[in-house]
């Protein structure tokens, strides 16, 4: 992605992160933020998919909330329009469409949910969890995609090319010390993961497999920065030692 651009995406949003609400969103805990904030995308998605403004009519406090979550999600779409990947959130809407008709909960993570929890940086691919890869699979190949050859956990939109991940919920993909959160919600909108959720997968991903993931170490320290998270953000137990090594790193204690 051209500095340019990404440096456009970062003065937007720390423009953004100095107008009004601060005394209210300082009151909440973190838990209440992310909740509020998880709470604001689907929200969004769901106004915008009506083609309605957001309400004036909510409280403050979640009001002003979600002024910061459709900011991220501006900021994520137009990195997704600079850097000519559209055609990933067109993918993943048209799957959540299939998983719903099929009665299919999900989670969205990964890259695309980084980018809607305030962070845009560039990513290739949608990642969704699923209680039953297998199955999800058999009713997209249904739909309109196809199988990747490569990998199982992956399939292939017919028309745009993108490719979406499935990752079983309650399940494991690599050592580290957590189980993917296994997802409840049937919706044809984004279910993505909270951002404790997201961190705490982030951070075993790379416990289990170090630095070959360090991606997902650079996803934690830009979310914790962008979001203004706490040291006692409510992380996974098994890795929050590790969530507070990385942000001592980031605030150094002043001699």
């Amino acid at each position: 992605m051209p500095g340019e651009a990404l440096a456009f995406f970062v003065k937007a949003g720390r423009k953004g992160g100095k107008i009004g609400g601060k005394a209210r969103v300082a009151n909440m805990t973190p838990e209440q933020l992310s909740e509020a904030n998880r709470k604001a995308v689907q929200t969004r998605w769901a106004k915008a998919k009506s083609g309605k403004s957001l309400g004036a009519s909510r409280p403050n406090r979640n009001r002003v909330n979600m002024n910061a979550v459709v900011r991220f999600h501006k900021q994520a779409e137009l990195l997704r329009e600079s850097s000519g990947s559209t055609n990933i959130e067109k993918t993943l809407l048209k799957a959540l469409k299939v998983l719903k008709l099929f009665n299919i909960p999900h989670y969205v993570c990964g890259g695309f949910a980084v980018q809607e929890h305030g962070y845009p940086r560039f990513t290739l691919d949608a990642d969704i969890i699923v209680p039953d890869v297998d199955f999800a699979r058999g009713k997209l190949f249904m739909n309109g995609f196809k199988e990747n050859p490569g990998s199982k956990m992956t399939i292939i939109d017919r028309e745009t090319k993108v490719e979406i991940d499935l990752l079983p919920g309650g399940g494991k993909l690599d050592p580290g010390p957590l189980t993917l959160p296994m997802p409840t919600q049937v919706s044809d909108q984004p279910q993505v993961l909270t951002l404790e959720r997201l961190i705490s997968s982030k951070l075993s991903t790379y416990i289990g497999r170090g630095i070959v993931r360090a991606q997902d170490y650079a996803d934690v320290v830009k979310l914790i920065q962008v979001n203004r998270l706490s040291r006692d953000f409510g992380v996974e137990d098994k890795v929050r030692d590790l969530y507070r090594k990385i942000w001592d790193e980031l605030h150094p204690k002043k001699s």
